[in-house]
């Protein structure tokens, strides 16, 4: 979603760093993470309610489980942060330090 926003960019502004400025880049980038937030909490919230139920399970094989499970649904949220937050500050990190460096913005081909 990310390199799909700034294919939109570079082709409203062009790929400059005289025509793209830092609040067109994280503007995009903004859109980009935005149209990533509901497949990821939907994936998320879906294996939450299957993790869930195992943490107060108490019959055979619950002793294993629940060792297992703790750390999937740890992983679970701090994925989403890092998927949601992190991803998006670095990758506009690094597209400000290419058009300071290179005067133009590196695309990636995205199939839609």
């Amino acid at each position: 979603y990310l390199n799909e926003a700034m294919q939109h960019l570079v082709a409203e502004k062009g790929n400059s760093k005289e025509t793209i400025t830092n609040a067109d880049l994280r503007e995009y980038v903004i859109r980009g993470a935005a149209q990533r937030l509901r497949p990821k909490l939907m994936t998320v919230s879906v294996s939450l309610f299957g993790l869930i139920p195992i943490l107060w399970a108490t019959g055979v094989g619950s002793d294993v489980m629940l060792p297992i499970t703790i750390p999937l649904i740890g992983g679970t949220i701090s994925s989403t942060i890092y998927v949601l937050l992190v991803t998006p500050v670095i990758f506009e990190m690094t597209k400000e330090w290419e058009l300071k460096r290179n005067g133009k913005i590196e695309i990636y081909d995205v199939k839609e």
